[in-house]
């Protein structure tokens, strides 16, 4: 089982998650996973919505997933569409009325503590968890490393199926290794 749906599902005791994602292979893949965990759960998500990486507006998707009345919202993106959503929840939080819940998971630590420090004060229901998995990029000082190397994207890759087939063998080490 995928660790951040366990945790979605599990820790948070999500019901009606809103998945949304990326419309890269990157984003593709990890909402395939992202399904496929939620279906071992016979559990479905009541919102799966692709938005382009060149996207400068999460509103309309974040306003589907509350009117699908989402009590989770799982963000699968690329690191400046994460720091979108996360400036937009800092809007949401000045919404009347407020989302129930707002939940973010990230392996960067410095982002998580800030919107621990500058979020969650404001409204004890946005909560930021920290992803501990290591990536030289993103999350060089986490402690879990995997049997091999979390991928960073590098646009190494000239094909798209390569950005697939390393996902794939990503989410199958993930799979194994990740409990």
């Amino acid at each position: 089982m995928s660790s951040v749906t366990e945790s979605v599902v599990e820790k948070l005791s999500a019901k009606r998650p809103a998945v949304i994602y990326q419309s890269t292979a990157y984003g593709q893949s990890g909402r395939e996973q992202l399904a496929k965990t939620f279906a071992e759960l016979k559990l479905a998500p009541v919102l799966e919505e692709s938005v382009a990486p060149t996207v400068n507006d999460l509103t309309p998707a974040l306003l589907r997933a509350k009117a699908a009345n989402a009590d989770v919202i799982v963000l699968h993106l690329h690191a400046p569409s994460t720091v979108l959503a996360v400036r937009q929840a800092r809007q949401l939080l000045q919404q009347t009325p407020r989302p129930r819940r707002y939940v973010g998971i990230d392996i960067n630590r410095e982002m998580v503590e800030w919107c621990r420090a500058n979020l969650s004060p404001v409204d004890r229901n946005f909560q930021f968890h920290h992803h501990d998995v290591y990536s030289p990029t993103y999350g060089a000082h986490n402690t879990l490393r995997l049997a091999e190397p979390f991928p960073v994207e590098d646009h190494a890759f000239v094909q798209p199926t390569s950005w697939l087939d390393e996902y794939r063998r990503v989410f199958k080490l993930f799979e194994a290794h990740v409990k």
